[in-house]
């Protein structure tokens, strides 16, 4: 409504003086005479409305984030849950992290999306919903993006949507990886992972701030990828000028993207090739390769020509076939007299009308040949030098010999030797050997090994004999390993033992003896440790007319252990801890012998080089004896752990410490110490040959300790009582309350503590008002509403000290209202 105000100002002139303005009605026009005149100012005020301000925008968001690593891209799922507790959406705003693009955004009431991006370089998703759903309370919106990669293994950084204006918000995060691939979480921040997870998906949480990720994405197994070639064949035709080859196998391709393979390069010419469906061959920068579509078996059937070069009359042809485990080779229209060299390959061999080699698994072919007469061989002439030696074991003589042919004049294709002294041969080795024959009988034998190619200049032959004892002591005498006609024969032999093995030199003619330390040193025989040097024989000798003789003997091991002891008694089960601290000396331990308490389960068993063990219980119900058996002696100081457990229905109140002792031992000493779970109370019964000391000297830290004894004999025995504990609880708490518009925050931290027995389940009294109320502690499991408070369920019952953070609000009027604290 306006209203219309008029001013009239009478203006009255005379010759004398002022006249009196006359009253007139209000006009729209002026009305004039020659004595009075009147002004009228008219117009329209409009009213004052006071404005209507509205309540400002308070919401709770809920984010759900799916991540699916793909080879070669991310996709990012993003599942937001809003709950608008006040004001109108009129524009929603998520701040952007990490990288990623976002292709699509879906969401009941929205009339448009877009990226902003700010002059810092950050930014955010902008929604804005259409004016008649800004009122709505919820909103479910889906985001869509996705995030390129360009090969792997690769570094990516999640997408990560952050509301900036929500009150609070909490989600999770699933990062999900396709088969063939492998994602690991490197970098985490403002996250927690949950433990409910499956074999491909990983899942954290996260609440109240922005959390950034970062995968690494590889593929699991890369050799899916590699192309391998098998049923390899490679058969040419040499005329003349012209070398014809044919190329075939098969192609095994295991990916499902399928791969490539690298056939063939070099100074070729392909004339034919078997086209395959899923199977192009390519020519690029002077390879051949096949590209395979998908996965599968194919045949490689490859026609070509290879260029032959002549030097230093010598011809030659050289190309790359592709790699594969086994490649064979053969060349035909070559004739029995050219000589032929396989570079790198095996030696060519004649079969039937071809030549036959084999070439490595990888590499190039190249292949040489020329026509030649047969050269006259001069006489063969060769020395020997010899290092051997002789490792004494119980049981058992094990021997090697390693003999060094240096060939003077002329080559040979086998060698000859003759064997001294009780023993079989094992092995023998060396470089091109085609095969090998022994005879043994009478203290004598001889052994005839034959070459695959001549040999000229230096040869190595190495022999392993090994010849079985019986028991100790008793007298050994090696055996001697000697070449025929060489010109000369000389070298080193070194004695040593290995295990509980003494020795003893009683005889050694033709041998002198040297210290072990100037023993040669090679990469066939290696050095000795220190150990083993102060137990060795080392001898030098000029010819084959030598002998040995070696007295053997045990020697057995001294033991001394250092125990501790743990006792705990459980509420429904016992269990025992053992530390073995063991001092090995004058020979390595074998095995390992030790008396444990009958009904027991080993839970728990690390010692070094670990072989086995046996549980052997008595037939009249007595302790049982535990074996543990070595892969390797031991020697010096070692430490064993063991842990036995067993079940029962409630604790004892008297209950017999059982013993836990190793046998055969020169000295025995060590702490017991007796610990119990939380709400039971230990005190001591009848104790011998143990001495009580203050648990806070026991030498290893142990929750809830509370008797420690020192042990100085094994014959030792302990009783131990047990009663329970009162409950006691008490709670020290503290009370936070902020006001907001419209709405109380309020949050409240309690302080227990408890002993005696341990509790699984705090009870709260909550006032009815408070609404949105959460917990936060460890070891929650969930809780539940009660009629007039909450219940909060533990996963494991606690006792000590523990701390409990409730979470709440409350509304209220904010045009004026009471509110009110409990």
């Amino acid at each position: 409504m306006r209203k219309i105000i008029t001013l009239a100002l009478l203006l009255a002139t005379t010759l004398g003086g002022f006249a009196q303005a006359k009253k007139s009605t209000p006009s729209a026009k002026p009305t004039t005479n020659s004595t009075t005149a009147q002004i009228i100012f008219q117009g329209t005020f409009p009213q004052h409305t006071p404005e209507k301000v509205e309540p400002k925008l308070i919401y709770s968001a809920r984010i759900g984030t799916e991540i699916t690593v793909k080879a070669k891209e991310v996709q990012h799922q993003h599942q937001i849950d809003l709950k608008v507790l006040q004001g109108k959406a009129k524009e929603l705003v998520f701040a952007l992290g990490g990288k990623g693009d976002i292709y699509n955004v879906v969401a009941k009431g929205i009339s448009h999306w877009s990226i902003r991006k700010e002059s810092s370089g950050r930014r955010s998703l902008v929604i804005v919903p259409v004016e008649k759903s800004q009122a709505q309370p919820k909103w479910s919106i889906r985001v869509s993006s996705w995030q390129k990669m360009e090969k792997l293994p690769a570094s990516v950084m999640p997408l990560v949507l952050t509301p900036r204006t929500a009150a609070m918000f909490d989600g999770t995060v699933t990062v999900k990886t396709l088969p063939l691939l492998e994602t690991k979480v490197t970098e985490a921040k403002n996250v927690s992972p949950l433990k409910e997870v499956s074999k491909d998906t990983t899942g954290y949480r996260f609440s109240g701030e922005s959390w950034s990720m970062k995968l690494s994405v590889a593929e699991a197994n890369p050799e899916l990828r590699i192309v391998r070639l098998e049923d390899f064949n490679l058969t040419g035709t040499i005329v003349g000028d012209t070398a014809a080859f044919k190329l075939t196998g098969t192609a095994i391709v295991r990916h499902p993207e399928g791969g490539t393979l690298n056939v063939l390069s070099g100074s070729v010419a392909l004339t034919g090739y078997q086209e395959e469906e899923s199977a192009k061959l390519e020519y690029i920068l002077g390879n051949y390769r096949m590209k395979f579509a998908t996965n599968g078996e194919f045949p490689v059937v490859l026609e070509f020509n290879a260029q032959i070069s002549d030097s230093n009359n010598w011809k030659n042809i050289a190309f790359a076939p592709a790699s594969a485990p086994l490649r064979e080779v053969t060349i035909s229209g070559l004739t029995k007299e050219t000589q032929v060299h396989f570079i790198g390959a095996a030696e060519a061999k004649w079969v039937g009308k071809d030549y036959v080699s084999f070439l490595p698994t990888g590499g190039a072919f190249n292949l040489r040949w020329q026509e030649v007469k047969k050269e006259e061989e001069g006489k063969l002439f060769y020395s020997v030098s010899g290092l051997g030696q002789v490792t004494v074991s119980p049981g058992m003589v094990r021997q090697m010999t390693v003999l060094d042919y240096k060939v003077m004049q002329g080559e040979f294709r086998e060698l000859n030797l003759t064997l001294e002294g009780n023993g079989s041969i094992t092995r023998v080795e060396g470089a091109n050997i085609l095969g090998w024959t022994s005879t043994v009988g009478n203290g004598k034998g001889t052994i005839n090994v034959k070459l695959n190619q001549a040999q000229k200049g230096d040869y190595q032959l190495i022999v392993h004999t090994q010849t079985p004892l019986g028991a100790f002591p008793m007298k050994i005498e090696p055996v001697r390993v000697l070449p025929v006609d060489a010109i000369r024969y000389g070298g080193y032999l070194r004695v040593v033992n290995l295990g509980a093995v003494r020795l003893e030199v009683l005889n050694a003619p033709g041998l002198a003896q040297i210290s072990p330390k100037r023993f040669p040193q090679t990469k066939t025989l290696p050095g000795l440790n220190a150990r083993q040097l102060e137990q060795a024989f080392a001898f030098r000798f000029s010819g084959p007319q030598f002998g040995l003789e070696i007295q053997a003997d045990n020697i057995l091991p001294e033991l001394a252990v250092s125990q501790l002891l743990t006792y705990k008694l459980g509420e429904t089960e016992i269990q025992i801890d053992a530390e073995l601290e063991l001092d090995i000396r004058e020979a390595p331990l074998r095995e390992f012998t030790m008396t444990i308490p009958d009904g027991y389960t080993i839970a728990q068993l690390n010692v070094p080089n670990y072989g086995d063990h046996l549980v052997t219980a008595e037939t009249n119900g007595g302790p049982a004896t535990l074996r543990i058996q070595f892969s390797q002696p031991l020697i010096n100081r070692q430490v064993a752990q063991l842990r036995l457990t067993k079940n029962h229905d409630s604790p004892p109140t008297s209950w017999p410490l059982p013993k836990v002792a190793p046998n055969d031992v020169k000295s025995l000493r060590g702490f017991v110490g007796v610990s119990a779970d939380a709400g039971l109370r230990l005190s001591e019964g009848s104790v011998s040959e143990l001495t009580e000391i203050a648990t806070a000297f026991f030498p290893k830290k142990i929750a809830d300790l509370q008797l420690a004894y020192r042990l100085r004999d094994e014959n030792w025995t302990a009783t131990v009582n047990s009663e329970r504990l009162e409950l006691s609880v008490q709670a020290d708490t503290l009370h936070l309350f902020s006001l907001g518009q419209g709405i109380a925050y309020g949050s409240s931290l309690f302080n227990y503590a408890i002993s005696g027995a341990p509790v699984s389940v705090l009870r709260l009294e909550v006032p009815a008002n408070y609404s949105n109320v959460e917990f936060v502690g460890n070891e929650i499991r969930n809780w539940n509403k009660t009629t007039n408070g909450y219940e909060i369920h533990l996963h494991t019952p606690i006792s000590g000290t523990y701390s409990l953070v409730a979470t709440y609000d409350m509304k209220f009027n904010s045009g004026g209202d009471v509110v009110t604290f409990g």
